[in-house]
């Protein structure tokens, strides 16, 4: 939390937009290279390996949406899972 918001500075809407970008580029940084796939050989093979074992993991991001007057935020929730075995 300390890298997010020092306490040591004056909090102001510039200050958290800097800091929220140093975070998350540092963050980037240390997850190394993207990976499209994680399953090697030919995409028409996949159907016959073996049943995965153990719980599916989802990936969901959450952000927030002015609606058009500015009144209001909406939190969005985007996320997608394939339930199939």
């Amino acid at each position: 939390m300390e890298d997010l918001l020092p306490m040591d500075d004056p909090l102001n809407a510039l200050t958290i937009r800097s800091h929220a970008l140093d975070v998350a580029e540092r963050l980037e940084k240390e997850l190394g290279e993207e990976q499209h796939c994680f399953i090697e050989g030919c995409q028409r093979d996949w159907a016959n390996l073996p049943s995965r074992n153990g719980p599916l993991t989802v990936g969901i991001d959450v952000g927030y949406v002015r609606d058009h007057r500015k009144q209001r935020n909406f939190e969005l929730i985007a996320g997608k899972s394939d339930g199939r075995q």
